[in-house]
């Protein structure tokens, strides 16, 4: 099986926000990330994208 380095940076993101996100259950515009972890999701949606990883 050949490793798939976008699916892996999804699924980190997801593990993250899921540990330090908070939000209120069926309100997707609650949730809300801590300021030291704000631009970080930014910053993974860039290099999910970029030429490193395709």
């Amino acid at each position: 099986e050949e490793f798939d380095a976008t699916r892996w940076l999804d699924r980190s993101l997801i593990r993250l926000c899921s540990r330090f996100g908070d939000y209120r259950k069926d309100d997707p515009a609650s949730f809300n990330l801590n300021p030291s972890f704000s631009i970080f999701p930014q910053f993974m949606f860039n290099l999910r994208r970029s030429q490193f990883v395709q």
